[in-house]
């Protein structure tokens, strides 16, 4: 790949972690209560970004040379994993972050009286994105597998051959982004998507906390775990399509027989290389901002122009005041005394109940 090429690729793929950063930095700020973040998640995503950066630059850096880790992992296999290593603990520092919301400290027993469904739980759009995220990542690497052959050492899935259209003269041109490289990729998603999937089980799950919106806080939580998938998808998707580009504007000539392959490869490059930096910055602010995402849990009804108090505030709970996540005041969260259980059933609004005693 050349030069300039080489740095319209490192540049793109700055923009996501720059803007992380950049959300972070503002999040951090006094006053910043309304991106849905309390201080123990900004802390544990502070973390999870310098760790997903540190474990990135490691891969790269040492698989850079083809020398490590040697063998079939060796000339750069794990590289293109990268992202998706880095991603991963992204979301294990997410998920340890949303954790450390404080649970009640007095007898009041709380529960959650809207069922947690999928709707609910998550947002619509940061559901297609991350799984737009994972299809493109996914899809493109299949594709780059079943059309890569072996280099000149016989090495699986290296280059890309071309034929040319006397018959006789032919070649290959690496590297390209075939099983060498797509195996560990492919191992990587399934990885991040079984972590994200557990994550967002725990968050679901987890004891209610002294938030009066902490069925929204659990949307949020999810929205941000989907953005984690969302930047790691949509960066190594950058990272493979650059590669598989070069290698099919090699075959896209009409001395070879390729031809045809390589303006198709070239179409889905370029379509899979924009999405991914379309989806991975999205998926930045869904990280760090999630509020500007998941704003409501669908089929609660909130006042038009309540006040809002601090993230932090542990009175919240116990004070009919409206919540710092969210305009309005909470109806998801109810108490009742430790000696009765809520049972469930059908409020005076007609919802339903599902539950209360945890």
């Amino acid at each position: 790949m050349g030069g300039f090429a080489m740095l319209g690729l490192g540049v793109t793929m700055l923009l996501p972690l720059v803007l992380v950063i950049g959300l972070l930095v503002v999040a951090t700020l006094p006053g910043a209560g309304r991106t849905g973040l309390h201080k123990g998640a900004l802390i544990a995503r502070w973390i999870g970004i310098a760790a997903a950066a540190v474990a990135i630059c490691l891969m790269i850096g040492a698989g850079i040379n083809g020398t490590w880790p040697g063998g079939r992992l060796g000339l750069g296999a794990l590289t293109a994993a990268a992202p998706l290593a880095g991603a991963t603990l992204l979301v294990i520092a997410i998920l340890i972050g949303e954790l450390t919301l404080p649970a009640p400290r007095s007898t009041t027993r709380y529960g959650l009286l809207t069922p947690r469904d999928l709707r609910t739980v998550s947002s619509q759009l940061a559901s297609i994105t991350a799984f737009l995220g994972v299809l493109a990542l996914g899809g493109y690497a299949v594709f780059t597998t079943l059309v890569a052959a072996p280099d000149t050492e016989g090495r699986p899935g290296r280059a890309i051959a071309h034929t040319g259209v006397d018959g006789f003269s032919g070649g290959a041109y690496g590297p390209f982004p075939g099983q060498w490289y797509t195996l560990p990729v492919l191992i990587g998603l399934a990885v991040l998507v079984a972590s994200a999937a557990g994550a967002i089980t725990v968050v679901v799950r987890r004891r209610p906390s002294t938030d009066p919106q902490d069925l929204l806080l659990r949307r949020r939580s999810v929205t941000s775990l989907l953005g984690a998938v969302a930047v790691g998808t949509g960066l190594t998707a950058q990272g493979l399509s650059a590669y598989g580009l070069m290698g099919f504007l090699r075959i896209a000539q009409p001395d070879y027989v390729e031809q045809g392959l390589g303006f198709a490869g070239m179409a889905a490059s370029l379509g899979v290389g924009m999405a991914g930096l379309v989806i991975s910055l999205l998926g930045a602010v869904m990280v760090c901002m999630p509020a500007l995402i998941a704003r409501t849990v669908p089929g609660q009804r909130e006042p038009v122009g309540a006040a809002s108090t601090g993230p932090d505030d542990p009175a919240a709970a116990a004070s009919p005041a409206p919540s710092p996540h969210g305009p309005g005041p909470a109806p998801s969260a109810r108490t009742a005394p430790a000696s009765q259980a809520v049972m469930p059933g059908h409020l005076a609004d007609g919802s339903l109940a599902d539950g209360a005693a945890r």
